[in-house]
């Protein structure tokens, strides 16, 4: 298994092209090397969805943001969404404390966490090449899902059994419950622009927000102090202060959400 490991992070996405339904002829690597010797895309431009067409434009705005998201979507499945409601200030202090999470939780208190099934989801924490069985990569991951979240005052509720310091669900919290009214809006629009029952889901947004997973991820830094590895901040991080690519359209973080 730790040979498996190690060979995934430099094995391109042909190796594995038996895993897509979509027909995908260029090649590229999983994870960037050391080396610096891959080629970044300059030339994509992940689409702006603007949220105050849903919100303030009307039917026709709903149409306007539907017709963005989808093609968004279809085209390769980001969008950046904008005029959202949510205030910038939020998006600054998750990744603070992202960073705060990662760098100063002790590798022996992470163990207990290990990733684990629960429905559809491997939850919990991801060492560095166990990001995934099929390629790992050369990062590390925590995910959490809805149930890791206080967000109905359950008296019950037991921050511990998902987090290796309490605190910090309340502090992540606060972002997924900023984010949840996001979600009727985006499935709503996805569903009109398939062609579908726009309120096909009106009344299961419960089982829709506990299928939205949270994920946390760093990019391991070198001796040198260079950043390597796929570049894979997704849903409540944003992209790494370390991320070389940060300024520049070749950043691949997902930024859906800001």
């Amino acid at each position: 298994m730790k040979d498996e490991r190690e060979a995934g992070v430099t094995r391109t996405n042909q190796d594995f092209s038996r895993y897509d339904q979509v027909r995908k002829p260029q090649s590229y690597r999983l994870s960037e090397s050391a080396e610096a010797d891959e080629a970044f895309d300059d030339e994509t431009i992940i689409r702006t969805c603007d949220m105050g067409d849903w919100f303030h434009g009307g039917e026709a705005g709903k149409t306007r943001f539907s017709q963005a998201l989808g093609s968004a979507m279809e085209e390769i499945g980001f969008a950046i969404l904008v005029n959202h409601g949510i205030d910038g200030a939020l998006f600054e202090r998750t990744e603070a404390t992202l960073h705060e999470f990662f760098e100063t939780i002790p590798e022996n208190e992470r163990q207990p966490y290990l990733a684990r099934r629960h429905g559809s989801v491997n939850q919990g924490y991801f060492p560095i090449r166990e990001t995934s069985i099929i390629h790992p990569d050369l990062v590390e991951g925590w995910v959490f899902c809805r149930r890791a979240f206080n967000l109905d005052d359950r008296p019950d509720f037991d921050a511990r059994a998902f987090w290796p310091r309490p605190d910090y669900e309340a502090a992540f919290r606060e972002l997924v419950a900023a984010e949840q009214p996001l979600i009727l809006p985006v499935m709503q629009s996805i569903l009109a622009y398939l062609g579908c029952d726009p309120h096909l889901y009106d009344d299961s947004r419960t089982p829709i927000s506990a299928s939205a997973s949270t994920t946390t991820r760093r990019r391991p830094i070198l001796p040198s102090g260079r950043a390597v590895g796929a570049c894979s901040a997704t849903k409540t991080s944003t992209c790494s202060p370390s991320c070389p690519h940060r300024a520049s359209r070749a950043c691949r973080c997902s930024t859906a959400a800001t």
